[in-house]
């Protein structure tokens, strides 16, 4: 016969049936919720194309939804314990019948239980019994309702079996899905495959640094698709995306043959991000930085050219000009320095005849003003002992930190070595060829000048010998002229006053003894003057051309100097000079009595003129 004992294990096993039902019923929901939030992401994220930290939040508020329902569902109804007693009510209320007693029977054992007065143990007794008897044929578990559990079992097989085709079918996209929560640049796979994207012939790589392009230049692009998946026959789209104002241009992505396909935004201005869209691809956003070039800043580069004259010259350095073009005296020394745009790595300087002058950096210059910013290292550059040789050209070669260098062609500079002139010389007494006696000592006059001074002054002369050589065509004898030229150097002292080089000679004179130089009476003296001056380069004999064409080049150490005219001197004896003399004094005589009567001419005709101008009055 059963017993009170029963009753409380019958209710002891509805409890636990029951807690299991919740539990499956919160798993159901688990899953359910779990599914779904997955299932949400995914679209959101595919749809959407979220960004890495927009992807993280919004998977951790999708795992707070499951967590929610597993808190919710889970583990607050199982902490939920259900006594005997609200077991009790809940069968009573399902059997009328018991009127009360099997909940009346529970609390009155239970307080006798205990120790406390409950009431007549008779009665208790006949209650309990009574209470027995007419639970034992009741089914307790009716209590528990199997119709929730059976909707989630459905809805959990249901999303549990979509998804599980979802991942059979799309496996690469719900693996792209997990891997794109690590890894930022994960992509879902598409019918369409870009290989690479190639950015100003480079590779471009997420996890590369932007690349650079210089303002103001066209930005191709190359895309590479890959040939195993589906290619779009009439290519794409490239948007170009301004940093700042989010503006979008597009260009057209044209096929380039096979698999490539190209198209180049034209004369970049500002920072821009490249969006390809090719097929049922969107790449995500790829940054490319716009900078301007680096070049010169002439309007900071003012004294920045400076010259050392040749040491012969003597002359104090001239005033620091302006970077750009050099012009100094042939030999002088160019100290060049400038102030570029923006930090450069490099400078170099390049001469049209192909020599390289590498720059160093100078420390940057302290602003006048302290509280102004002080320019960066890299903006100041440069090159001593710029050699003045030649003219010519020449340009910089900037690279800045980024690696762009300036503009290409870049501006060419010219180089202007200005040779330094030779001196003049001028003969001025004598000025024509006259005869001399064999000790005539003559004082040769003349006038000389040079920019930077005159060094010496050479009397040249030889004396004319003829002798005979044999003729080529018939043997006969015939005159040559045999030249032993020699020179008497004379050389030029400084002013005393200024101890300065002498620039100018006027009327100044050197003596020419043919007592020295033993002549003889039929001697025909040559003679001119040469000078020259501390520069050794005007010297130089040029190279001719021949009838050929070709250059013929002086023989090495074969120099050339200002010469006068040649003057040439007669000996003759002194008797036939004084002749001469006198045959000279009175043609002179000659022209004063002509010139006397020529004189008397005029006065008689001009008073004849003046006569007849009065009578006309």
């Amino acid at each position: 016969m059963a017993t009170l004992t029963d009753i409380t294990d019958r209710l002891a096993r509805v409890r636990s049936k029951e807690r299991g039902l919740i539990a499956i019923q919160g798993i159901c929901r688990v899953i359910v919720a779990l599914v779904l939030a997955v299932l949400a992401f995914f679209l959101l994220d595919w749809l959407v194309d979220l960004p890495y930290g927009a992807r993280v939040i919004a998977a951790l508020a999708g795992m707070s939804v499951v967590a929610y329902v597993v808190y919710r569902y889970l583990y607050v109804e199982l902490r939920k314990i259900q006594d005997d007693d609200e077991i009790a009510l809940r069968i009573e209320s399902r059997n009328p019948d018991l009127r009360g007693r099997l909940i009346s029977t529970l609390q009155l054992v239970r307080t006798q239980h205990k120790g406390a007065y409950a009431g007549s143990q008779e009665l208790i007794a006949a209650l309990e019994d009574e209470t027995v008897r007419m639970s034992d044929p009741l089914d307790f578990s009716q209590i528990i309702s199997t119709t929730m559990l059976k909707r989630l079992l459905i809805a959990a097989v249901i999303v549990a079996i979509v998804k599980a085709a979802l991942i059979v079918e799309f496996p690469d996209y719900f693996k792209a899905l997990a891997e794109r929560l690590i890894n930022p640049e994960k992509q879902y796979p598409t019918k369409t495959r870009i290989v690479n994207v190639k950015i100003l012939d480079k590779d471009y790589k997420p996890t590369d640094p932007p690349p650079f392009v210089a303002r103001g230049e066209d930005v191709p692009v190359e895309v590479t698709l890959d040939e195993k998946f589906a290619v779009p026959p009439q290519g794409g789209m490239l948007k170009f995306i301004n940093f700042k104002t989010d503006a979008s241009i597009p260009v057209e992505l044209v096929p380039a043959g096979g698999v490539v396909f190209k198209g180049t935004l034209a004369k970049a201005l500002e920072d821009v991000d490249l969006v390809v869209e090719i097929g049922d691809v969107r790449t995500k956003r790829m940054p490319i930085k716009v900078v301007a070039r680096p070049e010169v800043d002439t309007s900071r580069s003012i004294e920045s050219v400076r010259y050392q004259l040749p040491a012969y010259t003597e002359e104090p350095p001239p005033p620091p000009q302006k970077f750009g073009a050099l012009s100094a005296l042939q030999g002088s020394i160019a100290d060049i320095q400038f102030t570029a745009t923006k930090p450069l790595k490099s400078a170099l300087i390049e001469r049209s005849d192909g020599r390289k002058y590498p720059m160093i950096k100078t420390p940057p210059v302290a602003p006048k003003d302290p509280a102004a910013p002080r320019d960066p290292e890299g903006m100041n550059w440069r090159a001593s002992n710029f050699p003045m040789d030649k003219s010519g050209q020449f340009h910089v070669v900037l690279v800045d930190e980024n690696g762009l260098k300036n503009s290409t062609p870049a501006l060419e500079y010219p180089i202007d070595a200005r040779p330094d002139l030779a001196p003049t010389i001028k003969l001025l007494k004598p000025s024509h060829d006259m005869t001399v006696t064999p000790t005539a000592r003559l004082s040769v006059k003349y006038n000389a000048r040079d920019d930077y001074g005159l060094r010496v002054v050479w009397l040249a002369y030889y004396i004319q010998v003829d002798t005979d050589t044999p003729s080529s065509s018939d043997g006969s004898p015939e005159k040559a002229q045999k030249r032993d030229i020699k020179k008497v150097e004379f050389k030029i002292d400084r002013d005393p006053a200024t101890k300065r080089l002498r620039k100018d000679l006027l009327g100044a004179t050197v003596p020419f003894d043919l007592g020295e130089i033993k002549a003889k009476i039929g001697d025909q003296i040559v003679f001119w003057l040469e000078c020259d001056d501390f520069c050794d380069t005007n010297d130089e004999v040029p190279a001719r051309r021949a009838n050929d064409g070709s250059t013929i080049e002086a023989p090495p150490g074969t120099k050339v100097y200002p010469r006068t005219q040649d003057v040439k001197l007669t000996v003759i004896s002194r008797q036939d000079k004084e002749a001469e003399l006198r045959a000279e004094l009175a043609r002179l005589y000659q022209q004063v009595e002509r010139h006397e009567k020529t004189e008397e001419e005029i006065k008689t005709k001009s008073l004849e003129i003046f006569e007849m101008i009065q009578k006309l009055k």
